[in-house]
């Protein structure tokens, strides 16, 4: 698993990331903090044991949940505000002889609320063939 995390820019982002793989039955198999290079980019080696169960499994990159630590025991946005999170379906481009990929995610189009946002990315694969 690799990834490059950048500004809409262009630049480094100095974000902690936190990486959680689970089973196809939501089961925690790998649960990790990534050391980035000094490119702003991870690449972590997940190994799957033989007997892998099949299914999909997923991959997900947090930020940590203390990213503002001073302010830990207050609330923000407004009381009664509800708040419904957009979901996009981007097409998933074929990947390449390789096996790699680019998913296109929009985040341009923020989502009015007084509450602090975040993104969730589930990007799900399917390998049929039974290679790993």
């Amino acid at each position: 698993m690799a990834a490059i995390y950048r500004s809409a820019v262009g630049r480094p982002l100095d974000l902690p990331l936190h990486l959680i793989v689970r089973r196809p039955d939501g089961q925690v198999f790998l649960d990790t903090i990534p050391k980035g290079s000094d490119d702003d980019a991870i690449a972590v080696a997940v190994k799957l044991p033989l007997a892998t169960q099949a299914g999909n499994w997923s991959v997900r990159l947090a930020t940590g949940s203390t990213s503002y630590p001073q302010w830990q025991h207050y609330y923000f946005g407004l009381h009664g505000e509800v708040f419904t999170a957009p979901v996009q379906e981007p097409t998933l481009p074929e990947t390449d002889a390789t096996g790699l990929t680019q998913v296109p995610i929009d985040l341009k189009k923020i989502p009015d609320s007084t509450r602090f946002l975040e993104a969730n990315v589930a990007v799900s694969i399917n390998e049929s063939s039974g290679a790993r």
